[in-house]
Formats: structure tokens, sequence, C-alpha cells
């Protein structure tokens, strides 16, 4: 291929930009071949279009940085790649016809259709030239344009001015033109719209003085500044200026324009277009606002900001950094990054960012050191990203200093809780909660069990307390005191007091046990169970003999005691038969025969009280009878005796102990209750006996009553008791009292 050259090639109506072409000899002007190869390449790879080469088979041989922009590419990206897979799929036939013609020698420009990296329309304006050499075609030059953001307004200018005006109401942009020769200016309806006028409002008066007026005095220099270089150098005329709005405020205007000149250089007409980019502004402002907050963020935050180049350089840092290291930023802009870590970590941290630079990130704990020498243990985290055209290091350092006391702090824990779990009197289990694998015992398990430590570690707590199972111990966190069966390796039993508790352990659910031997103390309750059962047989027996004795004495006092007054009483009976031999001494025989009457009756009456005769003859429900009938005479009080029972009563004391219940209650009710009507009644249900004595009197606190220590109910529970019996009291102050004896098997046979 023949070396290229520079040349104009025009693709727009007064537009022309440099292409590299071939070569042809004897055709190019000194002007072009006086320039160097590497102007060439300046001049194409800062060019403000794009420039793409493709060989014959479409293949990329070369583009500029401006064409890999337009489609968010690096040149990278795209050379030796197809062009195909950027042009739009609806326009791939047509590249196709485009290209025919390049093959047959012919340039010509054209719109098209490209698709960026991210799938995006990219529209723009082709000037394309075929490569020839030795008239044989050997690849396409193509100058690209991007007129995405102008294609509407440019393909309305050059059709009709119908399409041309529908552009403008389509379009954000207000239209203007100034002809310089008439003095006035034409707005189009859309730029009437951005000063807040209607397009037909007269108020609006179209000239560039009345529009220059309303520029903001402090932009207004500017503008008029960049006009006038515009008119007289041709430079570009492009400006961003706050315009006063009808409603009276200022919005920001961004505006550009194109002089025409006629052919003394004087310009006659202008026009351009004006976009009110307020909104913009507004997120430009807010962007800005973001920075600032971003970068107050950074330097607020309790860790140190780093941002490393590939070389370990710090290109941006927080406040923190500056104020662990105790470095002004002058001083941490000159040093390597490295200077700041303390001498003997360097090594690591070094290691450790080369590794992030191969694999993209890093983390390593390492010590911050003070310009006095002092250190801080921080933990690095970074990432490698892309910044600018380099790659660098971002991250954070989070201080764990305090976490690295702590973890001292802990570990001198953990040696106090050895000590106080090795050596503690007590017997401690460690068992895992899923399996109860033993994990750890301490001196006192292993003396008290008689196992030793590996043999623990090879055992389950499940073969040391009878039924012990994983779930029955897991779903309960903690358990206190309770007691079960434990085996020592010689196969003795012994009763524990046992409380676990739900722990972690190396990070798996573990279960503590403390273990305490309650074997002697268990036998030593039971003794004492033992002892306060033989008391109360004791009492039991010591009430049984009271009333054999009671039963003699009432038997002796009428055997014999009651023989003697009889007799008496027959004597003196028959002397008064004999009145002619006593009358001097009747009267004496009288008072003697009354004092014996009143004697036996007395002893009638006590023997009755020791023992009533009627409990031996009749049984207990006679008894009660001829006690409750005697009881309300004497005492003036309704008191009524209900009764069902037909069963033989099992054993004698029960009678006993029944009737003396009955007695002392009603004995205290006439003393206490103040009652009226008292019901007794006795029922037999099966075996068993009820008796309920019930009364309408004032009633108690059963409460102030057991507080009080009330022997009376002591004893009426005790006398219960003695016959298996359920003693129990129910009052209310004002509404009476209710006393219930239930004895399970006082009958030998149902009713």
């Amino acid at each position: 291929m023949t070396p290229n050259h520079v040349s104009p090639l025009r693709i727009a109506d007064g537009m022309s930009v440099a292409s590299i072409a071939p070569k042809v000899t004897g055709s190019v002007p000194d002007f072009w071949s006086g320039i160097p190869d590497n102007l060439y390449r300046f001049i194409v790879e800062n060019c403000h279009e794009g420039v793409w080469m493709i060989n014959p088979e479409t293949q990329t041989l070369y583009v500029n940085r401006k064409m890999a922009e337009m489609l968010g590419c690096t040149v990278d990206d795209l050379m030796g790649g197809d062009v195909l897979g950027f042009i739009d799929p609806a326009y791939r036939a047509s590249f196709v016809t485009h290209q025919l013609l390049r093959r047959n020698g012919e340039s010509e420009q054209y719109e098209f259709c490209l698709r960026n990296k991210l799938d995006e329309p990219v529209w723009v304006l082709i000037a394309a030239t075929p490569i020839m050499q030795n008239d044989v075609f050997t690849g396409t030059l193509a100058m690209v344009m991007d007129i995405s953001s102008r294609k509407q307004m440019e393909t309305e200018l050059l059709q009709s001015v119908q399409r041309f005006h529908l552009a403008l109401q389509a379009t954000r942009d207000g239209i203007w033109e100034w002809d310089f020769r008439e003095s006035r200016m034409y707005f189009s309806a859309r730029f009437c719209e951005i000063l807040g006028y209607a397009a037909d409002d007269t108020a609006l008066e179209r000239s560039y003085h009345a529009w220059a007026s309303r520029i903001h005095p402090s932009h207004r220099g500017f503008v008029e500044q960049q006009l006038q270089r515009h008119l007289a150098e041709n430079v570009p005329f492009e400006v961003e200026y706050l315009h006063l709005h009808r409603s009276g405020t200022y919005r920001w205007h961004k505006a550009n324009g194109q002089a025409r000149f006629d052919e003394n250089g004087k310009p006659y007409r202008m026009a351009g277009s004006v976009r009110d980019i307020s909104e913009e502004k507004e997120v430009e402002q807010a962007m800005l606002q973001e920075k600032a907050f971003s970068d107050s963020i950074i330097n607020s935050l309790p860790g140190v900001f780093y941002l490393l180049d590939e070389s370990g350089r710090l290109e941006r840092w927080n406040r923190n950094l500056e104020r662990v290291a105790g470095r002004s930023s002058e001083e941490v802009a000159n040093m390597p990054a490295l200077d700041l870590v303390a001498p003997e970590d360097r090594p690591q941290v070094l290691e450790v960012f080369e590794a992030a630079l191969r694999q993209g990130w890093g983390k390593a704990e390492a010590r911050l050191q003070h310009i006095d020498g002092s250190t801080r243990d921080f933990y690095f985290n970074g990432k490698l990203v892309r910044h600018g055209a380099r790659h660098a290091l971002v991250g954070m350092g989070i201080d764990i200093s305090e976490r690295k006391e702590t973890e001292q702090l802990l570990r001198l824990s953990e040696s106090k809780y050895r000590m106080l779990f090795d050596f503690n009197p007590v017997p401690l289990f460690m068992v895992r909660a899923k399996d109860l694998q033993f994990l750890d015992v301490n001196y006192a398990a292993m003396q008290h069990y008689q196992f030793t430590k590996e043999e623990f570690l090879r055992m389950s707590y499940a073969q040391v307390e009878f039924g012990a199972s994983g779930n029955s111990l897991a779903d309960r966190a903690q358990s206190f005191d309770r007691v079960v069966t434990h085996s020592r390796k010689d196969g003795q039993r012994m009763q524990m007091q046992v409380s676990h508790h739900l722990i972690d352990h190396n990070n798996e659910e573990a279960l503590l046990f403390l273990c305490l031997d309650v074997t002697e103390k268990l036998k030593n309750e039971e003794l004492l169970r033992r002892s306060y059962e033989e008391i109360r047989e004791l009492a039991v027996h010591l009430q049984d003999v009271r009333e054999k004795e009671r039963t003699e004495i009432a038997r002796d006092i009428h055997d014999e005691l009651g023989q003697a007054l009889t007799a008496v009483r027959m004597n003196l009976s028959s002397i008064l038969r004999k009145p002619e031999e006593t009358l001097q001494n009747l009267e004496k025989i009288r008072e003697a025969l009354a004092l014996t009457e009143q004697t036996m009756s007395s002893v009638r009456k006590i023997a009755t009280e020791l023992r009533p005769t009627l409990l031996d003859d009749l049984g207990l429900v006679e008894a009660l009878r001829w006690y409750v009938d005697g009881f309300r005479k004497r005492m003036d009080l309704q008191v009524f005796l209900c009764t069902s029972c037909t069963g033989t009563i099992s054993d004698p004391q029960i009678s006993i102990v029944i009737f003396r219940i009955v007695q002392e209650s009603l004995t205290n009710i006439a003393r206490h209750a103040l009652a009226g009507k008292v019901q007794v009644s006795i029922e037999q249900s099966g075996t068993s006996l009820l008796l309920r004595i019930e009364d309408d009197g004032v009633g108690f606190d059963i409460a102030t009553a057991r507080k009080a220590d009330s022997l009376g109910m002591l004893g009426l529970k005790e006398r219960a008791q003695s016959i298996k019996g359920e003693y129990t009291v129910v009052s209310w102050p004002g509404r009476g009292t209710v006393v219930q004896v239930f004895v399970p098997d006082a009958f030998v046979n149902s009713n």
C-alpha cells in the first residue's frame, strides 16, 4: 500500500474534515506533501469526528479515539472486529449496498444508525471513501460524525419548511435567527416558550438589544465578548448564561450559533438555538453537592479511607488517616503508604498488596504507626478498580485495637475459667448438645466417677445418667436441681442433683452440667421421714393406749364403784322399809340416799365421757345420735344428725376418732360460733366415709387461724390423719363454717 497523505474531503455544505487517502503520484499539493506522517496521525487522533478504516471483509483496520467513544468502547475493543456487529440490524442490508459502491471506487455520504456497546442507537453521518491501490479495492475509509443530538434539526433544515417547523415543535431547543441588515431577530415558538411568552405575544420585543438586556448583568459581558469573538474570528459560539424569564426569575440557557459572512467577510446573518438547561444545572449542582457530601462522609468514616495507585502511593485518603499517622496531608502525599505501617508488618502488607493487584481484592490485619512510634491495630480490605487510565486499590481500614484488647482479655478470662472449671470441687461436665458426647470434664468428675479423662471423652452422657437423651436435655436451654441416678465406673449408683445450661463451646452448642452428689442427703431425708412416720404411729399408739385406759377406768368405775354405791343404796332402802327401827335416823338416811343417787349419776356421766358404751354396744351412728340429742338438750342449740350409713366400721379406732371429732367440733361451735343451727351428716359411699359438720355461725378467717397456729384445728387434723383420713375446714366471716373428714376405707362392706 502506498504511503498515505492528508487531503480535504467534503462531507456537507460548508463543512470539511481531514481524512487519509491513497497518495496519487504527481497530484499532491506541495502543502500536504510536506507534512510528516506523525503529524497525519496527530491530526487524525485529535479529529472531532470519528475515523474508521475497514478491509474488504469489513474487519476494522483502524479507528481513532473519537470513534471508539461514540460506541462506548476502547480502541482495543474495536481493532480487528467485524463492523457488522455495531450496525443496527435494520441497516445491515443497506450497508452491503454501500460497500458495493466502495468496491466500484465510488465515495458517498449518508446517514446511518449504529449500536454502541450498550446496544443503544447512535445516529451518525458517514462520509465513506474507497481505498484503492493500483485500481484494486483494498478497504474503506469513513469519516463518522455523531448526529444523534442534532439529527432531527439538521434533517429538517435540509428538507421542506413544513418539516422544519414540525422539528421546531418537537425539539427542546428554541431556534433564533438574527438578520444584521434589517436589525431584527426571529424567535421560534419554543424559543418564546423558553422565555415565558406565547409565540404571538407582542410583549416580547424581538431584537438583539432586548434579548441582551435580559441576560443577567454578571453574565452579559461574557456573552457579548464571545459573540464578538465569533463574528471577528469565526470561533464557535457556544455560551451558558442566566436569562430573565417572564416570571421575573433567572433561568439557565445554553445558546450556540453560526454566522454567515458575505464576500467581504462581513456577517449578514446568524442563526442558532437556545435550550433551557436549568434542570441540568440543578442536577449538576446536586452532583457537586453530592460530591461534597460524599467527601464529608469519607472524612467522617470511623476508619481510614485510602486509594492506592499501582506503585503504592496514596492518591486519596481521609482525615482519619492523617490523625492516626500524626502527619499532615502534605507529609502523607509525599511518602509511600507502606511507611505508615509498623515496620514488623510491612512485609505482610506488601505481599497482600501485590496479591490484590493480581486477583482484584485483598484483606489484612496490620498496625499503623503514629509519628511518635505508637501503633494501632487495623483490619484492611481493598478492591482493585479502574481509576482514570490506571488501576488503583480502594478500601477501608477499621480500627480493631479495642477488639484486640478484648481478645487478650478473653484469653485471660479463658485461663481463669479453665482454673475454675478444672479445680472446682463439684463434678462438672461439658457435653455436646446434639449427641451428648463428652467434650470436657474436671478433676472432681474424674475422681467422683472413677473414669479417666480419655475414657470420658470416648463416652456419651447417656452412659452416665439413666434415661438421658439429647432431645430431652437440649430442648431445655437450662434446668435446675434435677435429681437423677448416675453410675460410677464400678457400677455403683449415685443420686445426683444436676443443673445444666446451654452455652457456646468452640462455635457449637454445648451443655454445661454441674453435678452434686446427694445420695447421703437423700438417705438422711428418708431416715427423717421414717422417724416422722414412727412418731406419728407412736402418737396413734398413745391415743389407743389412752382410749384403752379410759375404757378400763370407765369399766372399773362402773363395775366396782357403781356396785358399791348400789349396795349402799339397797341397804339404805331396806332401812327405810323398817321405820320403827330407824325413826331417829330417818332424816340422815334420806340425805345419804340422795347423795348416793347423785354419786351414781356422776359416775355414769364420767364413764360415758371416758368411753361411750354405745360405741361398743350399738356402733358409731347410734352413739352419735345419742350424743347429738344430749348436746341439743344441754346447749339449747338446734343440732341435727343425718346419716345413710348401713355398713360396718372396719376398725373400732375409726369410730372413736370420728366420735371425738364430732364431740370436739360441737364443743367449739358452742363456745365460739354463736350459731343457731348445726347440721351433722355422716354418709357412706362404697367403703368410704364422709363426715360433714356445718353451722350458720359467725365463721372465721382461715388464713388468720393458720397464722395463729390453732392447736384445736391441728389436733383435729392429727386425729383424722391417724385413721388415714383427710380433714378440711372451709369458713367465711359472717357466713358460717363447714368441717369435713373423709376416710377412704372406713367400712368393711359397701352400702
